[in-house]
């Protein structure tokens, strides 16, 4: 359902750790004798300017359609019927609780894509889209549920037939920081932030692909690029925050002009203030440049290329792991790099995220920025590519989407690195113990369920609860993990525990972690006895403790006092009941 209700103009959530901006592509292409379907070239429009706003129809008109509003982008702000697509941002003020919005070709059926993502009443998102034009020369934007929609034009690709000098994507071999406030003053509410652009980037380049990247806001608001040359902030923005000491991140795709001293770059304004990164990527061609194919880009239908929750995929990635994608099609062989959107669901904790050519060094930049545990959070990318794909790193861990919307032409890189995935991080207890076939001491079916905690054993244990023996193993280590807890005092939790035998199931699962949600099962191996242990020495403990290890490998111990054949009970003697690990899964 699309709003027309007034809402505060740059309301957002907050982003994670800042990383040093986009990817850079690097590599060169070469000319192709014949153009992939669809080539073209960008053209920057003087500044960003606005097209639809759900709150002011009659200002900034569009269709309107069930769940989708339609925004005609040929014949407008001189773009012509030929376009090929074009370069939106996009932003949504959320109406309801979780909530997306996807923008794809007018004319075509709505694929399985997202720009933006929001979670909660007021919260509003923008992000970069890159997006082919439908029938007519125009886009559908679709909101999941009740949204208000805006729609800022930066800029179009217009087909080509041949070898052109302008509008072509030239990439840098590492993202450039050009400017970071951090080693200033932050600022202020209203003002506006030069940014100046070294000599790499040449004089002729029209425009410059950046990650715009701000942190210490002072308030909600909103940050927008513009031209050096226009005195006056267009009525549009490229980053959304919510309000005091967020973080957050977008991409951009900004025109370049010349100040009265000579100097190329663009302004950034800052409605409610906070400290301003940008990070330059690459670049788009000017008129002096030599002609060339290699940059032209190829728009595609919205495809997506990644989804680590669907069934066959690595699933939900742990801290420091990478997966990588195929490109599809034309583009795996023919393309230097993707455009598209990344996106990060479920976040285990606080975290950035780098877009890359998989098998290619990983450098020190990102794409994406989380900033809380399970944020799901959108971000557009130009990414290099390799033979071997697209990749992406996880600095903490979720799972991933890539939804590309385009390909720039030129050569793959060729994979130079390999990577291992590391073994996903150890968790302290507490933890959530089930043992499915232990029965109750009074009556009732068969099913304990308990906590456990780590610390001094007494307060755990006689408030009824399981204690993690100290100096034990932590789940997802290779270690023998030992518990104990009270057979006959509090509620007589294990007492019946001589009952399990082996083939019985152990499950211990995390808890206390919102982004970790594991669950261990283990199966009953062996029951042992370790008599004449009475009196808490370290010498009994380490005899209790070599039980736990009889049995090799990954397991987990349950200790309780018992009589010398099992039963309940004496403190003198001990019955260790030990699992091996089976398996694991995330629920």
């Amino acid at each position: 359902m699309i709003g027309r209700r007034r809402f505060l103009a740059g309301v957002a959530v907050g982003a994670g750790a800042i990383g040093a901006g986009v990817t850079s592509l690097g590599g060169a292409g070469t000319a192709h004798a014949a153009l992939p379907v669809g080539a073209s070239r960008f053209v920057p429009l003087p500044r960003q300017i606005r097209f639809a706003d759900t709150r002011s129809p009659g200002q900034y008109p569009f269709g309107m359609l069930p769940d989708a509003i339609r925004v005609q982008v040929t014949g407008r702000e001189g773009i012509p019927e030929s376009a090929t697509a074009a370069v939106l941002t996009v932003t949504a003020v959320n109406r309801a609780e979780g909530n997306f919005v996807s923008v794809y070709p007018t004319g075509g059926q709505r694929p399985e894509v997202s720009n933006l993502n929001m979670a909660f009443p007021l919260e509003a998102a923008a992000n970069l889209a890159t997006v082919r034009l439908g029938e007519g020369g125009a886009v559908d934007v679709y909101a999941y549920a009740h949204s208000e929609l805006i729609v800022d034009v930066a800029g179009y690709y217009e087909p080509v037939d041949g070898p052109v000098a302008d509008g072509r994507f030239d990439v840098l071999d590492e993202a450039i920081r050009v400017i970071d406030t951090r080693a200033t003053e932050v600022p202020l509410p209203g003002s506006v932030v030069e940014v100046f652009l070294p000599s790499s980037i040449p004089a002729a380049a029209s425009s410059v692909a950046i990650n715009l990247t701000t942190t210490g806001t002072l308030g909600w608001g909103y940050f927008t690029c513009f031209p050096l040359d226009v005195d006056t902030p267009p009525d549009s923005s490229n980053l959304n925050v919510n309000g005091p000491g967020e973080t957050r991140a977008a991409a951009a795709i900004v025109k370049v002009t010349t100040d009265a001293l000579g100097r190329r770059g663009f302004k950034v304004y800052t409605y409610g203030g906070g400290h301003v990164i940008v990070d330059v990527a690459g670049y788009f061609t000017g008129p002096d440049a030599a002609a060339s194919t290699n940059g032209l880009f190829v728009p595609i239908i919205p495809d997506r290329i990644l989804d680590t929750r669907q069934p066959g995929q690595i699933g939900r990635l742990w801290p420091g792991w990478i997966v990588t994608a195929a490109i599809p099609g034309e583009g795996a062989t023919s393309a230097q790099a993707i455009v598209g959107n990344v996106t990060a669901v479920e976040a285990r904790d606080p975290g950035y995220f780098t877009v890359f050519g998989a098998n290619t060094p990983l450098r020190e930049v990102s794409n994406l920025n989380a900033d809380t545990v399970n944020q799901t959070i959108a971000n557009h990318f130009i990414s290099r590519i390799s033979t071997k794909g697209i990749a992406v790193y996880s600095q903490s861990g979720a799972h991933v989407l890539i939804d590309m919307a385009g390909w720039y032409i030129g050569k793959p890189a060729f994979p130079t690195v390999g990577f291992t995935n590391p073994a996903p991080p150890t968790a302290a207890p507490p933890w959530r113990l089930e043992i499915p076939a232990l029965r109750p001491r009074y009556g009732g079916g068969s099913g304990w369920v308990s906590n456990v905690f780590a610390g001094s054993p007494d307060p755990v244990v006689d408030a009824g609860h399981t204690w993690h023996w100290t100096g034990t193993g932590y789940v997802g280590q290779v270690a023998h993990v030992g518990l104990f807890a009270h057979r006959t005092e509090a509620g007589s939790p294990v007492y019946n525990m001589h009952e399990l035998v082996p083939g019985h199931e152990m499950f211990l699962s995390v808890a206390g972690r919102l982004g970790d949600r594991r669950r261990f099962r283990y199966r009953v191996v062996r029951t042992d006895m370790v008599f004449n242990v009475r009196h808490s020495t370290p010498a009994n403990a380490q005899k209790i403790l070599a039980a736990t290890r009889y049995h090799p490998g990954t397991t987990v111990s349950l200790i309780g006092c018992a009589l010398p054949n099992g039963l309940p009970t004496s403190l003198d003697h001990r019955i260790i009941v030990t699992a091996e690990l089976v398996d694991w899964v995330e629920v």
